[in-house]
């Protein structure tokens, strides 16, 4: 049974397309209010993950769920979602105004003024066709009938493809503040980082089809760091405190990615050690994606 508050629950999900396998075993869930930024290298499977939680792929296996509703084959749930999902694209001679007029007919609190609001701060006027619009444009334009559907879900898959650096930092803030002001759960795929790292409450990192990560940003902060040990240290040492992320030799110490067990235990040093720093989510999603990275094999998920 889903827990309350909950919005968004995956238990083993599956999917493989002829073979394929695009994503196996993925259980993680994110509750209201929440954005949760979902990473991973390119074909890992975010964009199947995202279009399994709405509703349009069948998984091979396992389940996802919406506020307790499986999403597949169909969920009443869905009237509660907005996505902007990898291939969306209306039809070229299509005006601005239809496709926000379309979007306020399956949107039951789809607010015209701010969708009119976000195209015009942007010169998109509501008459101009879509394929008169540049590609920035044309993701904000499904950005803006997005947000102004005042929906409690927003599944966005790279929503800052083609938008500059402005217009990213406004896409982020308004998102959180959906979350703060509407209670609105976001999940956002992304490949840029450092943007969603300013606003995530949680973090999952897909690797090879499967959840690597799976983890409130504040607490990895606390608990995750680099620390530098002298060269002859035993990383077998550290493992009653901390799970090694990933590891590698300089020409005389050896730097470690670890994720302490508790902040407790992260307070305190570990043997062998000469310093450490924190990481940004950059550093740590390298750690948990590039095999380069990792001279030991990383555990299994990390699910808190």
């Amino acid at each position: 049974m889903t827990e309350p508050g909950i919005v968004v629950e995956t238990i083993e999900l599956a999917r493989d397309f002829g073979g394929k396998v695009a994503l196996k075993d993925v259980t993680l869930s994110t509750g209201q209010g929440e954005i949760l930024a979902l990473l991973g290298p390119n074909g890992v499977g975010k964009s199947t993950l995202l279009k399994l939680i709405a509703g349009l792929l069948m998984p091979s296996s396992g389940v996802a769920k919406l506020w307790g509703r499986p999403c597949w084959p169909s969920s009443p749930e869905m009237k509660r979602v907005a996505c902007v999902l990898d291939g969306m694209s209306p039809p070229s001679g299509v005006r601005v105004r239809e496709i926000m007029a379309l979007k306020s007919c399956v949107a039951e609190k789809f607010d015209r003024v701010l969708a009119t609001s976000l195209c015009e701060q942007h010169r998109i006027a509501m008459n101009s066709r879509w394929h008169t619009l540049s590609k920035g444009q044309k993701r904000w334009v499904l950005l803006a009938a997005a947000l102004a559907s005042r929906a409690e879900l927003l599944l966005l898959d790279e929503p800052a493809d083609g938008l500059d650096v402005a217009t990213r930092r406004e896409l982020y803030g308004l998102l959180r503040g959906q979350a703060n002001q509407h209670g609105a759960t976001v999940i956002v795929a992304s490949h840029i980082i450092a943007d969603v790292e300013r606003v995530a409450d949680d973090v999952a990192i897909l690797a090879e089809g499967r959840v690597r990560l799976h983890s409130p940003l504040e607490q990895l902060r606390d608990e995750v760091f680099e620390v530098e040990l002298h060269g002859d240290a035993d990383l077998n040492a550290v493992t009653p405190v901390a799970e090694i992320i990933s590891s590698r030799r300089t020409d005389e110490n050896l730097l470690a990615v670890i994720r302490f067990r508790s902040q407790h235990l992260a307070e305190q040093e570990v043997r062998g050690e000469i310093g450490r720093r924190h990481l940004s989510l950059e550093d740590l999603y390298l750690a948990y994606t590039q095999p380069s990275f990792a001279a030991v094999e990383p555990s299994d998920t990390i699910v808190t």
